[in-house]
């Protein structure tokens, strides 16, 4: 066996990491840190994303599909019985735009020639909203109107009396397409009369005062070729009565005769009128209003995804406490260090003469005279000692300074025993 010399050299053993496969070496990049915390955050929040991501598509995918709705009676979003989506439904299946419209500039925008404009609760409008209907051109449809309107509407040929009858079924008992077309009808309310060029269907059976037949629909032609007609009651267009013998027939006839209607429901305070005080809510488009309850939930949900994360809060202790009188120690030596002997005096006189003050009952506005006065006489010093002690010269060495603290100290030492 042959032994190697000492100075021979000893080949190294191989590195475990060496001789292992699959183990991490040392050579390996590490992973950065801010990668890491990163990671770690996405994956404590990827459940609470995927639960807001949810809320807000599935929102977003019902207001799509969901249609806006009021609950404003007489309107063509409102579903409730007293609403009238149903008819609405119905007159866009057939082809006829509809714009429920409730600003006057929206009605002076719309109402136009070749249109017909639908007017509801038309003792709300205002005058500039009336002038612009009747100024429109556009064919116009009155629901239970007031009488002075259906009167200026019809150039005085229609009037309405106050005699009123419940809803009952009335037949057409005249010669319009229209009414013919439609066949009976349920309505009630205030009936209608006019002169021999308008036309007058489905009488009531009472009488104006003059004894003459009321009828719950009129209409006539107006010099510029529109045509205006007048229903006695609102009630026939809603969903509730909508489907009562030939409302619905006729309906479909009168506000189906262009190919657009203008439902047009004035605000209770117009928004062109001065002063007007709309909610903003009120000039929102309902979808608008259901994103907005949708951010606000999605907010909640965040607020309380994020409150858990953070935790309650701690407080936490000061590496070091200053104690008062350090300032006050570091500003001396600030003096001494640059040998203002004048700053320091006029701070220490300052300061006694407020003390002084408030022990003598003196305001804080008091001024140097009567500080002086209430001075002498609690101690029965002389003014002039006082006065030179408190509003003297300054300091012109440290050996003055501290003089003047030493007699400074003793007046108030004076001041407290009296």
């Amino acid at each position: 066996m042959t032994v190697p010399p000492p100075h021979a050299p000893v080949a190294e053993a191989p590195l475990l990491h060496d001789m292992t496969p699959g183990l991490p070496t040392d050579d390996a990049a590490p992973v950065p840190a801010a990668r890491t915390t990163w990671r770690a955050r996405l994956s404590r929040a990827r459940w609470p994303l995927a639960v807001v991501g949810a809320l807000v598509v599935g929102s977003l995918v019902f207001l799509l599909v969901t249609p806006s709705t009021s609950s404003t009676p007489y309107a063509p979003d409102n579903p409730d019985p007293g609403g009238a989506m149903a008819l609405a439904a119905v007159l866009r299946g057939e082809g006829v735009e509809v714009s429920h419209v409730r600003a006057t500039a929206d009605l002076e925008q719309r109402a136009r020639t070749g249109t017909t404009v639908l007017v509801l609760d038309d003792y709300l409008m205002t005058p500039e909203a009336r002038e612009v209907l009747l100024a429109s051109g556009a064919d116009l449809v009155l629901a239970d109107p007031q009488s002075d309107l259906v009167s200026e509407a019809s150039d005085g040929r229609i009037t309405r009396p106050n005699q009123s009858i419940p809803a009952t079924v009335l037949d057409a008992g005249c010669t319009d397409p229209d009414a013919a077309a439609a066949g009976p009808i349920r309505a009630g309310g205030r009936g209608f009369t006019g002169d021999p060029s308008t036309s007058l269907c489905f009488p009531t059976g009472a009488t104006g005062s003059a004894g003459e037949p009321l009828h719950a629909v009129a209409s006539a032609t107006r010099p510029d070729g529109s045509r205006v007609t007048a229903l006695s009651s609102a009630d026939l267009l809603t969903n509730a009565e909508i489907i009562d013998e030939g409302n619905a027939a006729l309906a479909l006839r009168v506000l189906g005769r262009t190919g657009s209607l203008v439902w047009y429901q004035p605000l209770a305070v117009d928004d062109t009128a001065d002063g007007a005080d709309v909610s903003i809510l009120d000039l929102l488009p309902g979808p608008a209003a259901q994103l907005l309850w949708l951010a606000a939930g999605v907010l909640g949900v965040a607020i309380v995804w994020r409150g858990r994360q953070l935790g309650p809060v701690v407080a936490e202790p000061l590496p070091v406490v200053v104690h008062a009188g350090e300032a006050t120690r570091g500003r001396a030596r600030l003096y001494r260090r640059g040998r203002a002997h004048g700053h320091a005096g006029a701070a220490l006189r300052a300061g006694t003469a407020d003390r002084l003050a408030r022990r003598t009952g003196l305001p804080r506005s008091a001024s140097g005279p009567q500080v002086v006065d209430a001075v002498c006489r609690a101690t029965g010093r002389r003014a002039a000692d006082v006065g030179e002690l408190l509003y003297g010269p300054p300091p012109a060495d440290d050996a003055a300074l501290v003089r003047l603290t030493q007699m400074l100290d003793q007046l108030e030492s004076e001041v407290d025993r009296t």
